[in-house]
C-alpha cells in the first residue's frame, strides 16, 4: 500500500506507446492487466497491446470491463488445460459466478453437454446460459454425479478425493486456486487415471478477440448483476465478498 486495485479494464485508447500499432486513438478496447498486477480501478491504465482487444459492437464499455479476467480464466481452463471437445460431458462448479457463467457458455458453444452446480436460486440463469442439467449443491452432493470428461471447479470447493469418481478414466479436473487440496490431487491423480490442472490466468488479447467475436454473434453474453460508480467502490467490494453475486460486478469511472 498504497495500491490501486483491479485487473479488468475497458475504455478508449488515449495514447499509444512507442511501436504500438494494433489500435488507434479513440478505439474502444478491453483488456486484463498482468496476472500479478493491478491498477485497473483508475481513470487511466496502461496495458501491452498484446493483452487488449476491440470491444465488440453492441457491447457497452461497462459490460466489456466485466469480461477479461473471468472470461480468460474460463477459456484457458476449458480449452488450454481441459482439452474441451464437442460431445464431452462437462461439469462446472460455481456455475452462476463470474467465471462459471462464461465457462457454461464456452462449453456449450464448443458442443459440450454441460452440468452446472449452483444454488436453486440461480438454476434458471444457469439453464438459460446453456446447462442441460443443474445440481443444487444445497440439496445434493455434486460429487455423486459421475461420467464426466471434464470437471471445472471454478470456486475450488470440491475435494478431489471425492471428485475423482466424477470423472471418467482419462478425464481432467481443473481448479482455480493453489492450495493443499490441489497438491494432494496432483499426487493422487496419476494413480487413478485422471489428470489435475491448475489454471493461472494470463492476459491474451487474441483470446479476448475470440470471446468478442462470440459476443458479437450473440453466442456469449456477459452477466452483470450490478454496476457501481467508482465513488462507491467500497460497497462494490463488499457485495463481491458475499460470494453470492450472479455473474460480475462492474465499476464505472467518469
Amino acid at each position: 500500500f498504497p495500491m490501486i486495485a483491479g485487473h479488468d479494464v475497458a475504455g478508449e485508447v488515449e495514447a499509444l506507446g512507442e511501436g504500438a500499432s494494433r489500435f488507434r486513438l479513440g478505439d474502444r478496447v478491453f483488456a486484463m492487466r498482468k496476472t500479478f498486477s493491478s491498477g485497473a480501478h483508475a481513470e487511466f491504465a496502461t496495458v501491452p497491446e498484446s493483452s487488449a482487444a476491440l470491444v465488440p459492437e453492441g457491447v457497452s464499455t461497462a459490460d466489456a470491463g466485466a469480461v477479461p479476467l473471468a472470461a480468460l480464466t474460463a477459456w484457458q481452463a476449458l480449452h488450454e488445460l481441459g482439452g474441451l471437445a464437442s460431445g464431452q460431458r462437462v461439469l462446472i462448479n460455481g456455475a452462476s459466478g463470474g467465471v462459471g457463467t462464461f465457462a457454461i457458455q464456452f462449453a456449450r458453444v464448443a458442443g459440450g453437454e454441460v452440468t452446472g452446480v449452483c444454488s436453486q436460486a440461480n438454476a434458471d440463469l444457469v439453464r438459460r446460459l446453456g446447462a442441460s442439467e443443474v445440481i443444487d449443491y444445497k440439496a445434493q452432493d455434486p460429487t455423486h454425479a459421475t461420467g464426466f470428461d471434464l470437471v471445472f471447479d471454478a470456486v475450488t470447493k470440491l475435494p478431489f478425493a471425492a471428485s475423482k469418481r466424477m470423472l471418467r478414466r482419462g478425464g481432467v479436473w481443473v481448479c482455480t486456486r493453489f492450495a493443499g487440496a490441489y497438491l494432494v490431487a496432483r499426487l493422487l491423480a496419476p494413480f487413478c487415471g485422471r489428470k489435475v490442472r491448475l489454471v493461472t490466468v494470463k492476459p491474451k488479447g487474441q483470446q479476448l478477440e475470440q470471446v468478442g467475436a462470440l459476443m458479437s454473434e450473440g453466442k456469449v453474453k456477459v452477466v452483470v448483476e450490478r454496476t457501481f460508480p467508482i465513488s462507491e467502490i467500497a460497497a462494490a467490494h463488499a457485495e463481491s465478498a458475499t460470494g453470492r453475486v450472479r455473474g460480475k460486478i462492474a465499476i464505472t469511472v467518469p
